[in-house]
Protein backbone atom coordinates (compact mmCIF):
# COMPACT_ATOMS: atom_id res chain seq x y z
CA UNK A 1 0.00 0.00 0.00
CA UNK A 2 1.29 3.27 -1.22
CA UNK A 3 1.15 6.45 2.08
CA UNK A 4 1.71 9.87 1.64
CA UNK A 5 1.98 12.78 4.07
CA UNK A 6 1.11 16.43 2.99
CA UNK A 7 1.06 19.23 5.59
CA UNK A 8 -0.05 23.13 4.90
CA UNK A 9 -1.16 26.22 7.20
CA UNK A 10 -4.10 28.60 7.37
CA UNK A 11 -4.00 32.37 5.90
CA UNK A 12 -5.53 35.60 6.30
CA UNK A 13 -6.59 38.11 3.38
CA UNK A 14 -4.43 41.39 2.69
CA UNK A 15 -6.07 41.77 -0.60
CA UNK A 16 -9.56 40.18 -1.50
CA UNK A 17 -8.42 38.45 -5.26
CA UNK A 18 -12.81 37.78 -6.08
CA UNK A 19 -13.18 41.86 -7.79
CA UNK A 20 -10.35 41.84 -10.03
CA UNK A 21 -8.66 37.96 -9.47
CA UNK A 22 -5.51 39.78 -7.81
CA UNK A 23 -4.87 38.98 -4.30
CA UNK A 24 -2.81 38.88 -1.52
CA UNK A 25 -3.15 37.16 1.94
CA UNK A 26 -0.28 36.07 4.85
CA UNK A 27 0.39 32.70 6.12
CA UNK A 28 -0.60 31.76 9.39
CA UNK A 29 0.38 28.76 12.06
CA UNK A 30 -2.60 27.02 12.03
CA UNK A 31 -2.01 23.55 10.43
CA UNK A 32 -3.54 21.02 8.47
CA UNK A 33 -2.24 17.14 7.99
CA UNK A 34 -3.06 14.77 5.60
CA UNK A 35 -1.98 11.24 5.23
CA UNK A 36 -3.44 9.26 2.23
CA UNK A 37 -2.82 5.86 1.37
CA UNK A 38 -3.70 4.72 -2.42
CA UNK A 39 -6.53 1.87 -2.26
CA UNK A 40 -8.24 0.02 -5.09
CA UNK A 41 -9.99 1.80 -7.27
CA UNK A 42 -13.46 2.90 -6.12
CA UNK A 43 -12.67 2.39 -2.45
CA UNK A 44 -12.62 5.57 -1.32
CA UNK A 45 -13.01 6.84 2.57
CA UNK A 46 -12.12 10.28 3.92
CA UNK A 47 -11.71 10.77 7.82
CA UNK A 48 -11.51 14.17 9.29
CA UNK A 49 -11.47 16.41 12.08
CA UNK A 50 -11.38 20.20 12.56
CA UNK A 51 -9.90 21.64 16.00
CA UNK A 52 -10.14 17.83 17.41
CA UNK A 53 -14.10 17.69 16.12
CA UNK A 54 -15.04 15.06 13.90
CA UNK A 55 -16.04 16.84 10.95
CA UNK A 56 -17.19 16.06 7.74
CA UNK A 57 -14.77 18.09 5.64
CA UNK A 58 -12.94 17.32 2.42
CA UNK A 59 -14.63 14.99 0.39
CA UNK A 60 -15.68 16.55 -2.48
CA UNK A 61 -12.15 17.63 -2.41
CA UNK A 62 -11.03 14.12 -2.79
CA UNK A 63 -13.15 13.54 -5.28
CA UNK A 64 -11.49 16.58 -7.32
CA UNK A 65 -7.95 14.88 -6.41
CA UNK A 66 -8.75 11.54 -7.85
CA UNK A 67 -10.52 12.63 -11.10
CA UNK A 68 -7.31 14.42 -11.60
CA UNK A 69 -4.90 11.75 -10.93
CA UNK A 70 -6.63 9.42 -13.25
CA UNK A 71 -6.79 12.52 -16.08
CA UNK A 72 -3.68 14.18 -15.57
CA UNK A 73 -1.40 10.86 -14.33
CA UNK A 74 -3.13 7.91 -15.13
CA UNK A 75 -3.68 6.69 -11.75
CA UNK A 76 -6.82 4.95 -11.80
CA UNK A 77 -7.19 4.27 -7.82
CA UNK A 78 -9.10 4.77 -4.70
CA UNK A 79 -7.83 6.47 -1.50
CA UNK A 80 -8.26 6.50 2.16
CA UNK A 81 -7.53 9.86 3.63
CA UNK A 82 -7.36 11.52 7.17
CA UNK A 83 -7.50 15.11 7.29
CA UNK A 84 -6.50 17.02 10.52
CA UNK A 85 -7.25 20.51 10.49
CA UNK A 86 -6.51 23.30 13.21
CA UNK A 87 -8.06 25.54 10.92
CA UNK A 88 -12.06 26.96 11.76
CA UNK A 89 -14.15 25.86 8.24
CA UNK A 90 -15.83 28.25 6.45
CA UNK A 91 -15.07 31.33 8.32
CA UNK A 92 -12.36 32.96 5.46
CA UNK A 93 -9.31 31.50 7.22
CA UNK A 94 -8.48 29.35 3.80
CA UNK A 95 -9.65 26.13 5.03
CA UNK A 96 -10.05 24.79 1.84
CA UNK A 97 -6.95 25.99 -0.02
CA UNK A 98 -4.83 24.45 3.18
CA UNK A 99 -6.96 21.10 2.75
CA UNK A 100 -6.52 21.18 -1.05
CA UNK A 101 -2.68 22.02 -0.61
CA UNK A 102 -2.02 19.14 1.87
CA UNK A 103 -3.67 16.74 -0.50
CA UNK A 104 -1.93 17.59 -3.36
CA UNK A 105 1.20 17.62 -1.49
CA UNK A 106 0.32 13.65 0.35
CA UNK A 107 -0.93 12.28 -3.18
CA UNK A 108 2.42 13.88 -4.81
CA UNK A 109 4.40 12.07 -2.22
CA UNK A 110 2.63 8.69 -2.24
CA UNK A 111 3.01 9.04 -6.24
CA UNK A 112 6.63 10.32 -6.13
CA UNK A 113 6.14 12.68 -8.53
CA UNK A 114 8.58 15.40 -7.73
CA UNK A 115 7.14 18.44 -7.48
CA UNK A 116 8.04 21.99 -5.94
CA UNK A 117 5.91 23.85 -3.82
CA UNK A 118 4.34 26.11 -6.68
CA UNK A 119 3.82 23.40 -8.51
CA UNK A 120 2.23 21.26 -5.58
CA UNK A 121 0.53 24.78 -5.04
CA UNK A 122 -1.30 24.86 -8.72
CA UNK A 123 -2.47 21.08 -7.98
CA UNK A 124 -3.91 22.36 -5.24
CA UNK A 125 -5.64 25.40 -6.75
CA UNK A 126 -6.69 22.55 -9.75
CA UNK A 127 -8.08 20.73 -7.00
CA UNK A 128 -10.33 23.40 -5.36
CA UNK A 129 -11.60 24.68 -8.67
CA UNK A 130 -12.52 21.21 -10.02
CA UNK A 131 -14.67 20.72 -6.30
CA UNK A 132 -16.13 24.12 -6.39
CA UNK A 133 -14.97 25.32 -3.72
CA UNK A 134 -13.43 28.72 -5.06
CA UNK A 135 -14.19 31.43 -6.87
CA UNK A 136 -11.49 32.72 -8.35
CA UNK A 137 -9.01 29.54 -7.34
CA UNK A 138 -8.03 31.31 -4.94
CA UNK A 139 -4.14 31.20 -5.66
CA UNK A 140 -2.95 33.49 -3.59
CA UNK A 141 -4.48 32.16 -0.02
CA UNK A 142 -3.08 28.74 -1.50
CA UNK A 143 0.68 30.70 -1.68
CA UNK A 144 0.28 31.81 2.04
CA UNK A 145 -0.66 28.80 2.91
CA UNK A 146 2.11 26.68 1.50
CA UNK A 147 5.18 29.04 1.27
CA UNK A 148 4.19 31.66 4.08
CA UNK A 149 4.97 35.13 4.07
CA UNK A 150 2.87 37.95 2.22
CA UNK A 151 2.15 36.64 -1.01
CA UNK A 152 0.94 39.01 -3.81
CA UNK A 153 -0.47 37.05 -6.74
CA UNK A 154 -2.44 37.41 -10.26
CA UNK A 155 -5.20 34.16 -9.67
CA UNK A 156 -5.83 34.28 -13.45
CA UNK A 157 -2.69 33.26 -14.51
CA UNK A 158 -1.31 31.81 -11.71
CA UNK A 159 1.08 34.09 -10.77
CA UNK A 160 3.19 34.58 -7.80
CA UNK A 161 3.79 38.32 -8.54
CA UNK A 162 5.62 38.93 -5.18
CA UNK A 163 6.60 37.33 -2.01
CA UNK A 164 8.23 38.88 1.22
CA UNK A 165 8.55 37.78 4.95
CA UNK A 166 6.23 39.84 7.49
CA UNK A 167 8.12 41.02 10.16
CA UNK A 168 9.50 38.81 13.10
CA UNK A 169 7.70 38.20 16.23
CA UNK A 170 4.02 39.30 14.78
CA UNK A 171 1.09 37.46 15.56
CA UNK A 172 -2.30 36.74 14.10
CA UNK A 173 -5.22 37.07 15.82
CA UNK A 174 -8.28 35.74 13.90
CA UNK A 175 -12.47 36.89 15.36
CA UNK A 176 -15.17 34.33 14.09
CA UNK A 177 -18.84 35.51 15.00
CA UNK A 178 -20.70 33.15 17.11
CA UNK A 179 -23.29 33.31 14.16
CA UNK A 180 -23.43 34.86 10.86
CA UNK A 181 -24.80 34.68 7.51
CA UNK A 182 -23.44 33.84 4.19
CA UNK A 183 -22.95 37.36 1.95
CA UNK A 184 -23.40 37.80 -1.31
CA UNK A 185 -20.03 38.37 -2.71
CA UNK A 186 -21.72 39.73 -5.64
CA UNK A 187 -21.61 42.96 -3.37
CA UNK A 188 -17.94 43.16 -3.53
CA UNK A 189 -17.68 44.51 -7.36
CA UNK A 190 -19.05 47.92 -5.68
CA UNK A 191 -15.47 48.08 -4.02
CA UNK A 192 -13.50 47.10 -7.28
CA UNK A 193 -11.00 50.20 -7.49
CA UNK A 194 -10.84 50.37 -3.93
CA UNK A 195 -9.40 46.39 -3.36
CA UNK A 196 -7.06 47.32 -6.52
CA UNK A 197 -5.95 50.21 -4.59
CA UNK A 198 -5.27 47.69 -1.95
CA UNK A 199 -3.66 45.60 -4.07
CA UNK A 200 -1.32 48.07 -5.80
CA UNK A 201 -0.45 48.64 -1.78
CA UNK A 202 0.89 45.13 -1.28
CA UNK A 203 2.55 45.16 -4.48
CA UNK A 204 4.91 47.38 -3.19
CA UNK A 205 5.53 45.33 0.15
CA UNK A 206 3.29 48.36 2.25
CA UNK A 207 0.50 45.25 3.79
CA UNK A 208 -0.60 47.29 7.03
CA UNK A 209 -2.73 49.56 4.35
CA UNK A 210 -3.24 47.43 1.98
CA UNK A 211 -5.04 44.80 4.55
CA UNK A 212 -7.15 47.95 6.10
CA UNK A 213 -8.17 49.13 3.16
CA UNK A 214 -9.55 45.89 1.60
CA UNK A 215 -11.14 44.88 5.10
CA UNK A 216 -12.84 48.10 5.14
CA UNK A 217 -14.23 48.27 1.85
CA UNK A 218 -14.71 44.66 1.73
CA UNK A 219 -16.35 44.40 5.00
CA UNK A 220 -18.48 47.83 4.22
CA UNK A 221 -19.55 46.23 0.92
CA UNK A 222 -20.66 42.91 2.07
CA UNK A 223 -22.44 44.27 5.73
CA UNK A 224 -20.21 43.19 8.58
CA UNK A 225 -19.74 45.37 11.28
CA UNK A 226 -16.54 47.81 11.39
CA UNK A 227 -16.15 47.76 15.10
CA UNK A 228 -13.92 44.75 15.15
CA UNK A 229 -11.26 46.59 12.84
CA UNK A 230 -11.26 50.17 14.96
CA UNK A 231 -10.99 48.40 18.13
CA UNK A 232 -7.83 45.95 17.19
CA UNK A 233 -6.59 49.28 15.79
CA UNK A 234 -7.07 50.98 19.02
CA UNK A 235 -5.52 48.36 21.01
CA UNK A 236 -2.26 48.69 18.72
CA UNK A 237 -2.72 46.51 16.05
CA UNK A 238 -0.30 46.72 12.90
CA UNK A 239 -3.40 46.21 10.63
CA UNK A 240 -6.98 44.57 10.46
CA UNK A 241 -9.50 43.51 8.26
CA UNK A 242 -12.38 41.18 7.09
CA UNK A 243 -10.75 38.04 5.99
CA UNK A 244 -11.81 36.54 2.71
CA UNK A 245 -15.42 37.12 2.22
CA UNK A 246 -16.08 36.76 6.13
CA UNK A 247 -17.13 36.62 8.66
CA UNK A 248 -13.79 36.26 10.21
CA UNK A 249 -12.08 39.01 11.09
CA UNK A 250 -7.82 39.05 11.27
CA UNK A 251 -5.57 42.02 13.41
CA UNK A 252 -2.01 41.23 12.91
CA UNK A 253 0.07 42.44 15.82
CA UNK A 254 2.68 42.56 18.53
CA UNK A 255 0.58 42.15 21.38
CA UNK A 256 -2.21 39.84 20.90
CA UNK A 257 -3.86 39.49 24.39
CA UNK A 258 -4.36 43.53 24.48
CA UNK A 259 -6.28 42.64 21.04
CA UNK A 260 -8.22 39.86 21.85
CA UNK A 261 -9.09 41.84 25.27
CA UNK A 262 -10.82 44.50 22.94
CA UNK A 263 -12.87 41.85 21.16
CA UNK A 264 -13.95 40.80 24.62
CA UNK A 265 -17.71 42.44 24.20
CA UNK A 266 -18.09 41.28 20.98
CA UNK A 267 -19.77 37.74 20.14
CA UNK A 268 -16.38 36.40 18.55
CA UNK A 269 -14.38 33.02 18.94
CA UNK A 270 -10.95 34.52 19.13
CA UNK A 271 -7.74 32.51 18.02
CA UNK A 272 -4.44 33.19 17.81
CA UNK A 273 -1.25 31.82 15.96
CA UNK A 274 1.94 33.05 14.35
CA UNK A 275 2.54 34.48 11.34
CA UNK A 276 4.69 32.58 9.16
Amino acid sequence: MTEGFGEAFGAVTVVNAIPAWRGAAIGVDLRVEVELRLRQPGDVEVRSTVRGESMRLGGELVEALLRILSDRFGVDAGLEVEIRSEIPAGVGLKSSSAVSNALAAAAADALGLGLGPLEVVRLGVEVSRLAGVTVTGAFDDACASMLGGLCVTDNRRLLLVRRMRVGGGLRAVMGVPREASGPDITRLDSVRDHVEAAYGLALEGDWRPAMLLNGVACASALGYPLEPVRLALQAGAESAGLSGKGPAVAAICQDPDTVAESWGRLEYEVIEAGVR
